[in-house]
Order: C-alpha cells, then sequence, then structure tokens
C-alpha cells in the first residue's frame, strides 16, 4: 500500500475508532480495520502467485470478518478450485453460506467436506447444525443419534441433541441432555451459557451458580 495512503489510512482510522461511544463498538471497529488491512497483503501475494489456493482461503476468512460475504464466498470458490481434496475450504464455504442463511448450499458444501475427510468430526456437528438451523429435525435426529452411537462421550453431538430437543419445545429434555455435555466435558462454554439461561427461564435456583461458572470459563 502506497506510504502516503497507508498514513491517511490510519490516521482515519483513528478518528474513527474514536468517535465510538462504547467499548463494544470500539472492539468492533478496531476488528474491521485490523481486517480491513489484512486484506492488502493476501490481494498482493495473489498477484504475485494466483495458484497458491491458501491465499485465496486467508483472503475469503479476513473478507468475511468485515461481512464482505459475497467477496468472501467468490474467494473460497477460486481455493477450492485450486484445491479440491482440502476439507478446510470446503467446510469453510459451508459456514459463509451458513452466515446468509443458504442452507442448502451450506449442506452441499459440508458433505464434500465430509466426503474429502469422512473422520473430521467436526464436519458431521456442522451438518447437524445447518440442518436444525434449516428446521429438518427429523434428519438432524437420526445423524446425532448414528454419531452417538458411534461415538457415546463425545459431547458436541450431546450439546445438539439438547438444541434438538429445544426445537422440539422440549426444555426438561434439553436441560438433561446439557447437564450430560457438561459432565462429559466441564469447559463446554456455550453448553454452560445455554443451561444456565434455560435454568433461568425456569426459575431455576441454580441459575446463578451456573451463570457465575460459566462467567468463569470465559475469563
Amino acid at each position: 500500500m502506497n506510504k502516503i495512503l497507508q498514513s491517511s489510512f490510519y490516521i482515519f482510522a483513528v478518528l474513527w475508532i474514536s468517535s465510538c461511544n462504547s467499548a463494544e463498538e470500539k472492539k468492533q471497529q478496531e476488528e474491521a480495520i485490523y481486517y480491513s488491512t489484512a486484506i492488502t497483503p493476501y490481494t498482493e501475494a495473489i498477484i504475485t502467485d494466483s495458484s497458491d489456493a491458501s491465499l485465496y482461503y486467508k483472503r475469503s476468512l479476513a473478507l468475511s470478518q468485515i461481512k464482505k460475504d459475497s467477496l468472501a464466498i467468490k474467494d473460497i470458490k477460486k481455493a477450492i478450485t485450486l484445491d479440491p481434496l482440502n476439507a478446510t475450504y470446503h467446510s469453510f464455504e459451508g459456514e459463509l453460506y451458513n452466515y446468509i442463511d443458504d442452507y442448502d448450499k451450506a449442506l452441499k458444501a459440508y458433505n464434500k467436506a465430509a466426503e474429502v475427510d469422512p473422520k473430521d468430526l467436526r464436519i458431521h456437528t456442522n451438518i447437524i447444525k445447518t440442518l436444525l438451523f434449516d428446521d429438518q429435525i427429523a434428519t438432524a435426529k437420526a445423524k446425532i443419534n448414528h454419531l452417538i452411537k458411534l461415538i457415546p462421550d463425545y459431547p458436541d453431538a450431546h450439546y445438539w441433541d439438547a438444541m434438538a430437543h429445544l426445537l422440539e419445545k422440549d426444555t426438561t429434555k434439553a436441560i438433561n441432555t446439557l447437564e450430560h455435555t457438561l459432565q462429559l466435558d466441564p469447559y463446554f462454554y456455550e453448553a454452560s451459557l445455554k443451561l444456565s439461561d434455560l435454568y433461568a427461564s425456569q426459575k431455576n435456583k441454580s441459575a446463578l451458580e451456573q451463570y457465575l461458572y460459566t462467567y468463569s470459563l470465559d475469563t
């Protein structure tokens, strides 16, 4: 980046951040600026070597962080074209489509990732998550049950089982399943937070203690 333009950019960035009212706003703006500046080196590297799939993947990651979803999808598709046997690229494509609520394309991408790397459990839980996002509860539960049968102590499978129970409006089963999830993995932050919320919704006296425990996991 031209040094004069780069200096002007950082001056603008500082002024922009200082104008933000809340700490959260400042954090969001700082992250946006960080990822915006991260894009330029990848673009320059791609100009030098347009055959490196990892550069398109990394730029896609940066673009997604500043909510440039269509550009991020374009880059990850290019990465996949260059390296179609990389399961990480297919998985990230699925994640990007989930961001824009295009669940059919997300499932297609995740299924391709599972085809490339069938042993990666995270891919299978992402398929389950996407099915639940798309309200395909019965299909998701079948996959959850299959995964639990294969690996009974896999915490993520039980967590998404709890989410399926919630979609079915069965709060009691969801709570029981989340409690079991935390027995398997006491450091599962998302499970602990969701359990705290459910305790609170049920006016369960354990809610405060669970929230405090959850807070301890995040500090």
